[in-house]
């Protein structure tokens, strides 16, 4: 018997980042003898691509909706025309502005899911998104959320009391964020990083919501009263050449490394501290792999409360206080982590993927049987 395929449709592209992760690791753990993923993107490149089709995956590239409007929508509609098998869509999404792929699906008779994964956007994404919000609300046949406040974000309260809400709080396979001293080694050695070295990591897009920008100047302030710390941020996005600029106006180019895209398990291991700036999260899952790996967290006060695990998780309650941050820092690297030990409090504290695996295979069939 063939499994029944399921077209996922990420707002971006399955590069590495909070939404692509939490869709792999489903893709990863559902019984693949009985549902098969295959995925609608919008760029030519990848990261999870050969990871994709090594599982049995298939890849569509179509324009970016906010681009190439029109073209988006003709060769949307082709993909669902050319593939019937695909009877049911999954949306995901940060904002309402994938009304207009669920309304494409809808009109040719496909059963969607709207998954939220953030909690709010900026400028005119807000505005959009007010604007669809009860459209996107309505015409869903399933509603997922990463967690309350991105489920208040995407839909109606109507919507969910007459229609329900699932809620899938972001597991992560923990075992991958095991701390590991070899790890750390390797990625400090080949980034330049000696023993003195105090090293700040961030993992995230590159992008107004993430807020690189308020990190790096959290970190001159740092760094002019504290010389051996570094900062290393992982990740790309429409900010890069920006914060790069930014970091050469500062004169931090020696002490400043940008990555780009890279798998976060082994720069988690590398780093002392982990600092996430963004402006909201629908749940925050870097925070998690950061609590994992054994990492003292500094973050903002908005973050919802069921990742804050451990102990070493200092939240600034002055957001554009830089002097906070900063203090916060310090408080954070002073603290001894046994990161072995700490891998075990998140452990027990019920994020690991044999949940989430459980959870979306009984999702997808009963699905299925209606």
């Amino acid at each position: 018997m063939k499994p029944f395929r399921i077209l996922h449709c990420p707002i971006g592209n399955m590069n590495v980042g909070g939404i692509e992760n939490v869709i792999m690791q489903i893709y990863r753990n559902i019984d693949r003898k009985r549902f098969q993923f295959d995925f609608v993107v919008h760029e030519k490149e990848n990261v999870y691509a050969e990871e994709i089709v090594s599982l049995g995956g298939i890849i569509y590239q179509i324009p970016y909706i906010s681009v190439d409007y029109k073209n988006h929508c003709k060769a949307f509609e082709k993909i669902l025309l050319e593939h019937p098998e695909y009877k049911v869509i999954h949306i995901h999404t940060t904002y309402s502005i994938m009304y207009i792929d669920a309304k494409i699906a809808k009109k040719l008779g496909r059963k969607v899911i709207i998954h939220s994964h953030n909690s709010s956007a900026r400028g005119k994404r807000k505005w959009l998104h007010y604007m669809y919000k009860k459209k996107l609300s309505d015409i869903a046949d399933y509603r997922i959320a990463c967690s309350d406040i991105a489920a208040a974000w995407m839909f109606t309260e109507e919507s969910m009391e007459k229609n329900g809400i699932t809620i899938w709080k972001n597991f992560i396979d923990l075992e991958k964020f095991q701390f590991d001293l070899a790890a750390r080694e390797e990625i400090r050695n080949k980034y330049g990083y000696n023993d003195d070295n105090i090293l700040i990591g961030n993992i995230a897009r590159l992008s107004y919501q993430k807020n690189q920008t308020l990190l790096i100047k959290i970190f001159a302030k740092l760094y002019h009263n504290y010389p051996n710390f570094r900062l290393i941020i992982v990740g790309d996005g429409e900010d890069k050449d920006m914060l790069k600029k930014q970091v050469s106006k500062l004169n931090l180019d020696k002490v400043v490394c940008f990555t780009g895209q890279q798998r976060p398990e082994k720069f988690l291991m590398a780093m002392d501290i982990f600092v996430l700036t963004s402006r909201y999260e629908g749940f925050g899952i870097s925070l998690l792999e950061a609590q994992a790996a054994g990492l003292p967290v500094v973050a903002p006060n908005f973050t919802d409360k069921i990742i804050k695990i451990t102990d070493a998780f200092y939240e600034i309650n002055n957001y554009n206080n830089i002097n906070e941050w900063e203090d916060k820092i310090i408080s954070a690297y002073s603290v001894k982590m046994d990161r072995e030990k700490t891998f075990d409090i998140v452990k027990d504290s019920g994020f690991d993927i044999v949940s989430l695996k459980n959870n979306v295979n009984e999702f997808y069939d009963k699905l299925v049987k209606n």
